[in-house]
């Protein structure tokens, strides 16, 4: 979801590793997000926000947000 939240170059590698680089694009996502702490944890606001980023970027559904 990350790559799509936040399609910066280098995309992440899907590995199944909460790493430094995984981390670091959390807290890339949260800084733009509204009402996100950025601390690189993905707690149950920023799994909503990533969803809902994602989403409305799909035109797949609403925009959770917010």
């Amino acid at each position: 979801m990350l790559n799509l939240a936040v399609p910066l170059p280098p995309l992440l590698e899907v590995d199944g590793i909460f790493g430094p680089k995984t981390s670091a694009r959390v807290v890339m996502f949260q800084k733009q997000a509204p009402r996100l702490v950025p601390d690189g944890i993905v707690g149950p606001l920023t799994s909503k926000a990533l969803l809902g980023a994602v989403l409305s970027d799909l035109g797949a559904g609403p925009d959770f947000s917010r």
